[in-house]
């Protein structure tokens, strides 16, 4: 059953996936227009999926009402980067700052599987038994899983933990991993929906980690881990990202259509052309962000810049990386289809 229709779901929640091909291929054949992907895919995806979050969580009324505390909370972890970058000036080492990094690209990556699993459970059978889903969700999370932990053992960033010389035998291994649940998955009774998204998501991850990264750096020039990875990362993110930004506004109509007071959340979505203001007032904040970060092609001047006793750097990559810190705890918490009867109206609505 699709989510809402079939050219809304091929084109926005199956849509980034090809985007993401494209920018492979173009990648490819032109290898200089990647610096250009770079911006577009900020400006494109990952802005207006950040932004997204708050349409959904801190601009909407009826969240605060419901949801206080999640949200007071999740500033929380928005300050973790520059509590990291504080401790790293006091003791004299980017260390601590660098470990937060790390373990926030950690948690994007486990974010975007766990997205994967929530689509993939929209669009199985609702006569699925208990047991079947839990069966779905384990395959589809070994299938992300196990390229994703090939690529940090044999990635020399990594510390090349596959022992040399093994590198065909351990790809062969995963690869027959991902070929097995990927088998015992399409065995079950799942939907056209369900196995199309299955092969798409698991695909993806494949392709990238197990083929790709080893091609990488594809941006002529590439310096530094993000643009040495770029188009890695732009495979893996880039269906997460379109569909995210779908799904939230189609939320945000149906709970509007409810009567479900949303306050500023419900004024942008009423109207396209509040709609696009806003998302585009927000992307140009955070291309101006990620400019600062220094890890973008044409940015790479500002890696030597300091602030007093602060890298200028670290000081926008905590802000970066709080952004989307924040995006993935308050997401962790309210998409809880089972637990929510509030979002299991607004699916009705949707699918009526």
């Amino acid at each position: 059953m699709y989510l809402k229709n079939a050219r809304f779901d091929l084109l926005r929640v199956f849509g980034g996936a090809p985007l993401g091909l494209v920018v492979l291929a173009s990648g490819l054949v032109f290898p200089g227009a990647l610096a250009i992907w770079a911006w577009l895919w900020i400006a494109v995806g990952d802005g207006p999926h950040m932004f997204a979050t708050y349409l959904r969580t801190l601009l909407d009324a009826s969240m605060w009402k419901q949801r206080p505390r999640l949200l007071r909370l999740s500033f929380v972890v928005f300050g973790a980067g520059f509590v990291a970058m504080l401790v790293g000036a006091v003791i004299g080492s980017r260390a601590p700052f660098v470990a937060f990094v790390g373990l926030s690209a950690l948690v994007g990556v486990v974010h975007v599987m766990r997205q994967h699993a929530g689509f993939l459970a929209l669009y199985s059978s609702r006569t699925l038994s208990a047991a079947g889903r839990a069966r779905d969700r384990v395959c589809l999370m070994a299938g992300l899983t196990v390229p994703y932990a090939w690529f940090l053992a044999s990635h020399r960033s990594f510390g090349d933990l596959v022992p040399q010389g093994q590198e065909t035998v351990w790809l062969a291994a995963s690869g027959a991993v991902v070929a097995l649940v990927t088998l015992v998955f399409f065995t079950g009774r799942r939907g056209a929906l369900a196995n199309a998204y299955f092969a798409t998501a698991v695909g993806l991850s494949a392709l990238s980690y197990f083929v790709v990264s080893r091609a990488e750096p594809l941006l002529p020039g590439a310096t530094g881990f993000d643009q040495e990875l770029l188009v890695v990362s732009i495979l893996v993110s880039f269906m997460h990202q379109v569909q995210y930004v779908a799904i939230v506004g189609l939320f945000a109509r149906a709970r509007a259509q409810r009567g479900v007071g949303t306050g500023l959340a419900g004024c942008i979505v009423g109207s396209p052309g509040r709609t696009a203001a806003a998302y585009i007032a927000f992307v140009a904040f955070y291309l101006a962000l990620a400019f600062g970060c220094g890890i973008y092609p044409g940015s790479e001047g500002l890696r030597a810049a300091r602030l007093g006793p602060f890298w200028v750097t670290e000081i926008a990559l905590s802000l970066f990386w709080g952004i989307a810190l924040q995006h993935y705890v308050l997401d962790t918490f309210i998409w809880r289809f089972r637990h929510d009867p509030e979002l299991r109206a607004d699916l009705a609505a949707i699918r009526d």
